[in-house]
């Protein structure tokens, strides 16, 4: 894993490598799942529930949907969550674009969409090399992504 000082212009991460969420995300997950089945068990059912369902749909996003590494080749892109990890052709790329409320980035492609946790140092020159890769790709993010990506 390159550092950031080491940063090709290839490559966007999150804060943390990539170990990091795949150690600290299941496993903050399943403590919270063991404290909802506990609230369960001996205490009120129904608000045990409603956090246990809370936990599980976080549990999905943090270690099964986002996408906390990129890494962009000349023919595809390498992407790397808490749980799994791929790679989609740059040729299938449609689109980026906006997700989930406009909260995260989404990479659509041919095969389905890639969702992108947005704090990744390098971004924005990870957007700008896929393009220049694969011009046909569409920015469909609004202005003010795009300076909120500038920023980091």
């Amino acid at each position: 894993m390159a550092s950031f000082d080491e940063w090709d212009g290839n490559r966007a991460q999150a804060p943390f490598p990539v170990w990091f969420w795949r150690v600290i995300m299941p496993l903050n997950i399943g403590i919270m799942g063991i404290v909802a089945l506990a609230v369960i068990v001996f205490g009120d059912a129904r608000f045990g529930i409603a956090f246990l369902i809370v936990v599980l749909w976080n549990g999905y996003w943090w270690c099964w949907r986002l996408a906390f590494e990129l890494t962009i080749t000349n023919r595809a892109v390498h992407w790397r969550g808490a749980l799994r990890g791929g790679s989609v052709p740059l040729a299938d790329v449609v689109a980026i674009e906006p997700a989930l409320l406009h909260l995260l980035v989404s990479i659509r492609s041919r095969q389905g969409r890639l969702v992108v946790y947005p704090r990744m140092t390098g971004l924005l020159d990870t957007i700008n090399r896929m393009q220049q890769l694969s011009p046909t790709i569409a920015l469909n993010l609004p202005p003010t992504w795009l300076r909120r990506l500038e920023r980091l």
